[in-house]
């Protein structure tokens, strides 16, 4: 006998192994008693601490850095889905505190939200996702936009600085 019940959103921390264990576990635990909602999808959360995000909101030029980098990985973000997003509720576009588009950066939770995976129980596949979508996020620190947008690195309270132009401040 099953229960019929509906879930409208689980939220998973995944900050180490035993995250990605219960992770494992849970999504083992959901292939034998669920069925996926077609019309549901996955969104990915990528840790943004490296940046002040909310300069990325207040400072316009750090706007146009990030807007133009993640608009840069949009097709990418597509390909490590699967090329399978056909919904209509998200934009291709990236946002600022906007969860009507594909990339959203969350001043609020210090993260990069990426809202166009279908939804799968399959552990591979997830895991997959967040390390490629780790990948890109991290990327920005070191990214050409942002170089381009802050070429003078004398500012201090700039919040996001590549941090090998940090590195190299020290040694001097």
């Amino acid at each position: 006998n099953y229960i019929e019940e509906d879930i409208c959103e689980q939220r998973f921390s995944v900050y180490s192994y035993n995250g990605l264990i219960y992770l494992y576990e849970t999504l083992k635990e959901k292939k034998k008693y669920c069925e996926i909602n077609p019309s549901s999808g996955i969104h990915i959360h990528v840790d943004f601490s490296f940046a002040n995000v909310s300069l990325i909101k207040e400072r316009p030029m750090t706007t146009i850095a990030f807007k133009e980098y993640f608009t840069a990985q949009l097709d990418k973000v597509y390909e490590i889905f699967g090329s399978r997003y056909d919904g209509n509720f998200n934009a291709k576009k990236v946002g600022i505190d906007n969860k009507g588009t594909w990339i959203n950066v969350r001043t609020n939770l210090g993260s990069v939200e990426y809202r166009i995976g279908h939804c799968t129980f399959d552990y591979e596949t997830i895991v997959k996702w967040m390390v490629e979508l780790s990948k890109i996020t991290k990327q920005f620190k070191y990214s050409k936009e942002l170089r381009r947008v802050f070429k003078r690195f004398d500012e201090p309270t700039i919040g996001i600085i590549p941090i090998q132009r940090i590195q190299n401040k020290r040694k001097t």
